[in-house]
């Protein structure tokens, strides 16, 4: 399945320590929308990154996706050889725990997150309560447009280390995310028309 036509584009934003970098990249959303994937570093160790796209369906057919934990799976790059270990509910919600194993650069890691906020249709957000980061905080919005949906991302994210993780993994970390976050736009497109 796939949504929109060829002939758009995606904006890459990336802002670090107040430089910005833009690219154009190809993308298959619908005339008129844009897709994009920005970071930016707040000057401290807290750090942003947002992601939009608009899907072909309303928001009543497209949350529904992402209440069933196996479809996680579906939208991670393989890179990530990403797997679900368990989670405590069939279907996500407010308090489901759910813990993943990954590997990253070739290092195993295991992740659990909980469901912190679950307004079905709306809004979810998932936390970090073991994993590899200091913090990792993801609001995912679902709002209705042209006929379709904006799907919106946010996730605040914090290194280990402080000062030092950033300028050691900081630029690697992004690169990582905007990479993960490209793919998982293409496979939500694919798998969501």
């Amino acid at each position: 399945m796939s949504i929109g036509n060829e002939n758009s584009r995606q904006t890459v934003v990336t802002r670090a320590s107040g430089c910005i970098r833009a690219a154009l990249l190809r993308s298959r959303p619908a005339a008129g929308h844009t897709v994009h994937v920005s970071t930016r570093h707040g000057g401290g160790t807290d750090q942003e990154l947002r992601a939009e796209q608009w899907l072909a369906r309303p928001p009543e057919q497209v949350f529904p996706f992402f209440a069933d934990p196996a479809n996680l799976e579906k939208i991670t790059p393989p890179f990530l050889r990403f797997r679900i270990l368990g989670a405590t509910t069939p279907r996500i919600g407010s308090g489901t725990l759910i813990d993943y194993a990954l590997r990253l650069h070739g290092l195993p890691l295991r992740w659990q997150s909980r469901i912190e906020s679950w307004q079905p249709n709306r809004v979810f957000v998932d936390v970090q309560t073991h994993g590899p980061y200091s913090l990792w905080h993801h609001t995912h919005e679902f709002e209705p447009a042209d006929g379709g949906t904006v799907m919106r991302d946010r996730v605040r994210y914090r290194l280990p280390f402080g000062a030092l993780g950033d300028l050691v993994a900081g630029g690697s970390v992004r690169r990582d995310l905007e990479a993960i976050f490209e793919f998982r736009r293409k496979r939500i497109q694919e798998l969501i028309a």
